[in-house]
């Protein structure tokens, strides 16, 4: 989980990319979902913190704030994959002043595979009241179910608790505790899919350079009938390298706490095991465990991928004077929590 993408003016204008979107011309860079770690330029990009106000948890966001820190690196995407020649954009407003907040979405939902967009639906729903008893909203974009519910129940059920909140920080908070308590009840079909969402485009990259290496030392190598087993290894373990050293280089991402501090880290490890094997499995049981541990680091990483969920909550507590705008994004699950 990290702080999404924030207003950069005054105004408090958001928007976003992707299927449901979020982030206009700061974020439609994050559209093609792999990060730099599968790039061949390996190169790493910050948001600048004049541009960023912090929100989040333990980023509470005030209008005209900058933030004193730089937040955790977006992750440079690479030119080559996914959404190339894709147009889908969804834009989401949100305007305050010191006496209202407004919020405003489209209403276009894009359903692709990889690249292709399969069918755009132009009447979904992506702002809705949080809560029933406070002028607090919520809008979402990209991802707009979480671990297969549509988040429009999700939202439902926490308004029917009808809670009263002293500020939109804390009605934010609950709300992302309310979609967690969804997690124990999840299916492993979709813990299992929300991995795959994030690690498998680091493994389908995996596959590509190792392709690609073995191709290039072909082509230069004369004794090929003796030789290709020693090039296939020398370039697998040349990728695999690669890609531990840019993983080992990312922060750790915040996970929402749990009160149990329940962590199956078992389960998960099994998860991502089954998923190595069904992918690379060819590749043989020397790189297996690498490779299971590879995926497990970039779980735990911040590495947010095209699959995200972003959230934005606006709206007045009971103690707030003026209104507040908080937002995050999500992506999928680790040890039993949200990332």
């Amino acid at each position: 989980m990290r702080p999404g993408p924030q207003p950069r003016h005054r105004t408090g204008a958001s928007g976003g990319t992707g299927p449901g979107g979020g982030g206009g011309a700061e974020t439609a860079r994050e559209d093609a979902g792999v990060a730099d770690i599968i790039s061949a330029s390996g190169g790493r990009r910050r948001r600048s913190a004049k541009k960023l106000r912090r929100c989040g948890v333990g980023w509470r966001c005030k209008l005209g704030l900058t933030a004193s820190e730089k937040p955790p690196p977006y992750i440079v995407p690479t030119t080559e994959h996914d959404n190339k020649g894709r147009d889908d954009v969804t834009a989401e407003i949100a305007i305050l002043n010191k006496s209202a907040v407004a919020l405003a979405t489209d209403s276009a939902v894009t359903i692709s595979s990889g690249a292709k967009t399969l069918k755009i639906f132009e009447s979904a729903d992506k702002l809705f009241e949080l809560s029933s008893n406070q002028p607090i909203g919520v809008m979402v974009y990209n991802g707009m179910q979480f671990l297969g519910i549509p988040l429009e129940h999700v939202v439902k059920s926490f308004r029917h608790k009808k809670l009263f909140f002293d500020t939109t920080q804390e009605a934010a908070e609950a709300f992302l505790q309310h979609l967690a308590s969804f997690v124990d009840g999840a299916p492993d079909e979709e813990i299992g899919r929300s991995i795959s969402d994030i690690i498998l485009p680091l493994l389908q990259g995996i596959e590509k350079r190792v392709t690609e290496g073995l191709l290039e030392a072909l082509n230069t190598t004369t004794d090929v009938t003796e030789n290709i087993e020693e090039l296939r290894k020398m370039a697998t373990n040349s990728v695999i390298q690669d890609f531990e050293f840019r993983v080992s280089r990312l922060k750790e991402i915040d996970l929402l706490d749990r009160s149990d501090r329940k962590v199956q880290a078992a389960k998960y490890k099994s998860l991502v095991e089954d998923l190595v094997k069904e992918t690379l499995g060819y590749l043989g049981d020397a790189y297996q465990e690498r490779l299971i541990n590879l995926g497990i680091n970039i779980l735990k990483s911040e590495y947010i991928s095209n699959s995200r969920t972003g959230i934005v909550i606006a709206g007045f507590g009971e103690e707030e004077l003026f209104p507040t705008l908080v937002g995050y994004e999500i992506d999928g699950l680790f040890n039993a929590r949200v990332r």
